[in-house]
């Protein structure tokens, strides 16, 4: 293996633990030969995990310092601190061990190669007070782990405390990425899920780190002198605020930033949506977009959670006069709502009107949005590539008053009760504005959906889905899906549709059962003269409706299909019925 220093060529040859070190073999890999500054350009579009892959499989490469330094530049992440339960972090391996393995891995070689951490819940401010003396190069923290409630019988530290501990620290941090500071019930959920578990003494051992002070946005931004990235984490679970309520999830969102962030803040990334409504949504908003060129929206992880949600229908928020709130808000509440001049009815309106609602409101609140601060450069957090989505998210397919067999298939009539006149009520795929925000998801976002199938793969389609809505015909489902398709394959994206998981809802019954489009055996005669043969699969899945517009099919087969991809290569290679199986499966898809 090579011991590289920042001059040399990655890998000219190998250690003795190589095949061909003793030998004096050059190593002829022309990605193990590539220069320094080159292989560093490469390393720059890895994570984490590719780099320990890289490492232990890779000759030449367990002791490059390149892979190195990738590893450490962002060793401990969210996914790894996240929903620590106080057990976990005690006394298992991925809790305190793993933190204090970390800290003793450090030393001159690499404590420059850490640009970023994220902290557990449970974590002291001695820990912060060791990454201020020995990572000088950590410039981004992710806190979105640490809520401000803590129940546990230990006395737990403010942020207060935690400012003025550590000023050096935060003076030098470039990236921060906080819970949402606004949201109560995003901090008290973790009673239940990293709570201390003596339910009989839980009030006594319930403790706020705003005790002393206030907020994170309070405490830490303003110590934050070079803050150029805010990221801000959580969503809102409950849909239905009062004006108290409305001032705490908007006013002090809004607020913390303005009031608190440096002038050199020029990025926020805001991984859910509720909380990028409400950003935009107050007038007074406005100084800070001045600042702001880029704006990072968690759209993927919208998209996942509405990927099911819209066949049973969006759960709209709602705002109601009054300024009640429980009495364990009060550790929560700094006692601005008083003094706040806005109106929260009418603010609170605004920003949770289409918040939880359809793909369509999405779509149009990010063209209102783009169009009003066309200065700003809006972003995804992840590439929407290969994201899942229902083909319902972009028709209209309830059943409404007044509808009849016969209209045009991108609209569908809608009677006013009120005036008695009726209208035609277009697929929001058929919306100018819809189009082009659709066109600006594929083109900066990388915006390649998947449609799933799974749904519809059923000979009752559509009353196998959900029984308390009234879904049109089956036929103008169908015509209203096709027409969607035509529309994007106009804009240049791509149809994609899955097929194939049916894990939870399906059960396969051996071989037969995890494939669908293969022949199936029928009887013909009568006794005693009937035979038993395989007749061609009847199967469709309403896919000929649309199989002339698709660009791509993918099916998913279980893992216990042999040949099939995910098939462990170490188990018997395919019989010959088996091999037939699947030849007879391949047939009946083309057929489609």
């Amino acid at each position: 293996m090579t011991s590289l220093s920042n001059d040399s060529a990655l890998s000219r040859r190998e250690d003795s633990s190589g095949d061909t070190a003793m030998s004096g073999h050059v190593q002829r890999s022309a990605f193990l030969r590539l220069p320094v500054d080159i292989f560093k350009c490469i390393t720059d579009y890895l994570d984490r995990n590719v780099a320990w892959s890289l490492k232990r499989t890779c000759k030449g490469m367990s002791q490059s310092e390149v892979i190195g330094e990738l590893l450490y530049r962002y060793p401990i992440q969210v996914d790894n601190v996240k929903d620590l339960r106080l057990g976990d972090w005690s006394y298992k391996p991925m809790g305190r061990q793993r933190w204090l393995k970390f800290q003793a891995s450090i030393n001159d070689s690499n404590r420059r190669h850490v640009q970023k951490l994220a902290m557990s819940h449970w974590c002291s401010i001695a820990d912060f007070e060791w990454m201020q003396d020995n990572l000088p190069a950590l410039t981004g923290l992710d806190l979105t782990a640490i809520k401000d409630f803590v129940w546990t019988p230990a006395e737990t530290w403010t942020w207060k405390q935690l400012a003025e501990a550590c000023p050096k620290l935060f003076a030098r941090i470039e990236e921060l990425e906080v819970s949402n500071w606004a949201d109560f019930t995003a901090h008290s959920r973790i009673e239940y899920s990293y709570g201390y578990n003596d339910y009989r003494f839980k009030s006594k051992f319930r403790i706020s780190r705003r005790r002393d002070g206030g907020s994170v946005a309070k405490m830490l931004f303003p110590v934050c002198t070079v803050l150029k990235t805010l990221g801000i984490r959580e969503k809102n679970m409950f849909h239905t605020w009062n004006e108290w309520e409305v001032h705490q999830r908007v006013c002090c969102l809004v607020d913390g930033i303005v009031n608190n962030t440096p002038k050199s803040l020029k990025k926020l990334r805001v991984h859910d949506y509720a909380p990028f409504r409400s950003l935009f949504s107050t007038d007074d908003s406005l100084s800070l977009w001045e600042n702001i060129t880029e704006v990072e929206i968690g759209l993927h992880t919208w998209m996942e959670d509405r990927r099911e949600r819209d066949m049973i229908g969006p759960i709209p928020y709602r705002v109601t006069p009054g300024r009640h709130h429980r009495e364990e808000d009060e550790a929560f509440d700094d006692k601005t709502f008083d003094i706040c001049e806005r109106n929260h009815m009418k603010l609170g309106q605004r920003v949770v009107q289409g918040v939880s609602a359809s793909f369509e409101d999405l779509l149009q609140n990010m063209r209102s949005i783009m169009k009003k601060y066309s200065n700003i450069h809006f972003k995804p957090i992840s590439t929407l590539r290969n994201i899942v989505l229902h083909p319902f998210l972009l028709v209209n397919v309830a059943q409404r008053r007044g509808y009849g067999l016969g209209f045009p298939p991108a609209a569908v009539q809608v009677l006013n009760v009120n005036t008695g006149v009726t209208a035609q009520r277009k697929d929001p795929v058929s919306s100018k504005d819809i189009q082009d925000t659709l066109c600006w998801l594929a083109e900066k976002c990388d915006w390649k959906p998947i449609f799933s199938w799974d749904s519809m793969m059923s000979d009752v389609f559509p009353l196998n889905l959900e029984p308390n809505r009234t879904l049109l015909p089956k036929a103008d489902v169908m015509c209203r899906i096709q027409h969607m398709l035509k529309i994007l394959r106009a804009l240049d994206i791509p149809i994609r549709v899955s097929i194939g998981e049916r894990s939870s809802t399906c059960p396969s019954t051996g071989l037969d059962g995890s494939l669908y489009f293969g022949d199936y055996k029928a009887q013909i005669g009568e006794e005693p003269e009937i035979q038993e043969i395989l007749a061609p699969t009847q199967a469709r899945f309403n896919l000929t409706f649309i199989a002339p517009l698709v660009d791509e099919l993918f099916i998913q087969y279980p893992a216990d299909v042999p040949s099939i991809v995910g098939w462990n290569p170490m188990t018997k290679h395919a019989t010959e019925a088996e091999t037939l199986l699947l030849t007879r499966e391949m047939k009946g898809w083309r057929r489609k």
